[in-house]
């Protein structure tokens, strides 16, 4: 159905207005005859009480006299006795007149009650009000006062009010249209324009202004509206700015960058990761991250991202599409403007540094290897000469002692050298795991620290409860937590204690050990984990340390999909804690 203007609607305001105002009329109407009604009845009650104590009650034969004298009045008079004979009327010859006595009225009056009727009269020949009042003489009725007015009285005084009211109705209705019709044209021409205006807006077109000059409400509505449009226009123009920026940063970007809804069906995406997809922006758009690109590690990362909203997650993945290519890839799902979450991801092609990193880990282990033999041969020759030697000149021996510890130290790095190469070797997580007493394997990595721990006069403390059991690699998690504790040894002061404990919280395992050493500080946490990293170099070295403990430490736990963290107060002593969760053996 088309929409109608303003003015077509008038006939609709008409009716509602006329039907309106007529309901309103007949109630006043019907509220006027009853008001009339009410009122003849009370003139023919007034009239019978002043006729029932003024007629000559003593004197019958002039009763119909007195009645004769009221014949003037609207109101007409009938009197009666108790044997209901007519002894007077206003207005006829009783003598003529019908028998009253079955009158419903009259009746009622001889049984002492008020007789009220409206019916219409025979001796009258119109349509009658009546009203009886019995007078009592010694508790009984003596005589019969009936008043009554005829009913076109109350219709005439009903009818002149009626049409008064038609005239105001009628008039109202017609000032009302001509009103209307009046307002409409005034209103009509500065809404077509508003609306006009409106549309104009709508389809962006913010140049457009609106002009109306009167009525002063719809001016000042113009005004509003036009101040509007300039806004929005200011506004419109910076977004399309930022916009415009942001595309250019985010096409400039050498890294690929990604973003996806919730499903990881992609919405935006760079230039950096159209070329790495061999994609187009259009072919791009819409289209699920696992249709481009089939990796189960980047689903599970996304998935993992999703489930730890606003929290930046980083992982290195392994895309054998691309030609093995690593990445270091980052993500964080956010929420913006209250609208629903996306999922962004930055991929940092780490192929390069990985490539080198091989490259140097090979060389490690192969030169490690290669110098393993000799110095052992070395160490073994400083040794014989060391316990041949008969000379009394103590520098020769005080070198020879500095040359087996160096040989020493440079074994002990070698070795670790080769286990971490090994352990790096095996990257890929695949390694044999048993259930095994976890207690049973702190008490193992003890025992092999006990003999520094005496030298350096610390005592180690196992707080591990019974029963705690895990799947773990026995000989990995062994020498795991041997370094932790060889650590702990190594820079707690004499007289202190090294306390470890393992147990198993929400399905992790969990050991800690604490120190009461000299701490490390905050800007060192993150570096500790390094190879050949030492937080107090003189003396680590003087205590025999390599630097690559907490490295083969760090390797362990990633091996067992695991973490190694630190906790420490500088001055105060250091917190390690190894955990592994129960899903690294699925």
């Amino acid at each position: 159905m088309k929409n109608k203007g303003l003015f077509f609607l008038l006939p609709y305001f008409f009716v509602i207005i006329n039907i309106s105002v007529l309901f309103i009329a007949g109630l006043y109407f019907s509220f006027i005859f009853k008001i009339s009604y009410d009122h003849a009845l009370l003139l023919l009650e007034e009239t019978a009480s002043v006729v029932s104590k003024s007629f000559p009650s003593d004197k019958p034969n002039l009763i119909n006299a007195y009645c004769q004298s009221l014949s003037g009045n609207e109101v007409r008079v009938t009197i009666l006795n108790h044997d209901g004979t007519l002894l007077g009327d206003s207005s006829e010859d009783i003598r003529i007149m019908e028998d009253h006595r079955n009158r419903p009225e009259i009746y009622r009056a001889f049984i002492g009650q008020i007789g009220i009727e409206r019916r219409y009269s025979k001796t009258l020949q119109q349509e009658m009000l009546y009203y009886s009042l019995p007078v009592m003489e010694s508790e009984k009725v003596a005589y019969v006062i009936r008043t009554s007015v005829a009913i076109d009285f109350i219709d005439t005084i009903v009818f002149a009010i009626i049409i008064q009211l038609l005239f105001i109705l009628l008039f109202t209705i017609l000032m009302g249209g001509l009103m209307s019709f009046l307002m409409t044209r005034r209103f009509n021409k500065p809404l077509s324009n508003i609306m006009e205006a409106a549309k104009e807006f709508s389809l962006g077109n913010l140049e457009y202004r609106l002009f109306v000059e009167k009525p002063a409400e719809l001016k000042n509505l113009a005004i509003a509206m036009n101040k509007m449009a300039d806004e929005l226009k200011e506004k419109i123009n910076l977004l399309i700015s930022q916009r415009n920026q942001w595309r250019a940063i985010f096409s400039s970007l050498s890294e690929p960058v990604l973003i996806m809804d919730q499903r990881l069906v992609i919405r935006e995406l760079n230039d950096a990761a159209l070329a790495l997809f061999g994609l187009n922006l259009s072919g791009a758009r819409g289209r699920p991250l696992l249709e481009i690109c089939r990796n189960s590690d980047l689903r599970l990362f996304c998935d993992q991202l999703i489930n730890s909203e606003n929290k930046v997650i980083e992982s290195e993945i392994k895309f054998y599409r691309l030609n093995t290519s690593y990445f270091l890839v980052r993500g964080m799902c956010v929420t913006l403007d209250h609208k629903d979450p996306v999922v962004i991801l930055v991929l940092n092609d780490i192929t390069k540094l990985k490539n080198v990193e091989e490259v140097q880990k090979d060389f490690v282990a192969n030169v490690s290897h290669e110098l393993r033999t000799p110095i052992t041969s070395i160490k073994g020759y400083v040794e014989t000469v060391l316990d041949s030697y008969e000379g009394k000149d103590k520098k020769v021996k005080q070198f020879l002692s500095i040359a087996l510890k160096q040989a020493d130290m440079l074994n002990a790095i070698i070795e670790d050298l080769l286990s971490l190469s090994r352990l790096e070797q095996n990257g890929s997580g695949h390694i044999e795991l048993n259930t095994a007493d976890i207690g049973q394997v702190i008490h193992q990595a003890i025992s092999l620290c006990t003999e520094k721990a005496v030298e350096q006069k610390v005592e180690v403390r196992n707080l591990t409860g019974p029963g705690v059991s895990f799947r773990v690699n026995y000989r990995l998690l062994e020498q795991a937590v041997m370094n932790l504790l060889d650590n702990a040894v190594k820079f707690s002061a004499p007289g202190k204690q090294v306390d470890i404990k393992a147990e198993i919280i929400d399905d992790t395992l969990t050991i800690s050990v604490v120190d009461h050493g000299c701490g490390i500080r905050s800007e060192e946490k993150d570096r500790i984990f390094e190879r050949f990293y030492m937080v107090d170099k003189s003396r680590s070295k003087e205590l025999g340390g390599t630097g690559l403990g907490l490295a083969i430490v760090k390797q362990i736990a990633a091996l067992h999909q695991g973490t190694i963290e630190v906790e420490s107060t500088l001055g105060e002593g250091s917190t390690f804690i190894l955990k592994i969760p129960k899903s690294h053996d699925k």
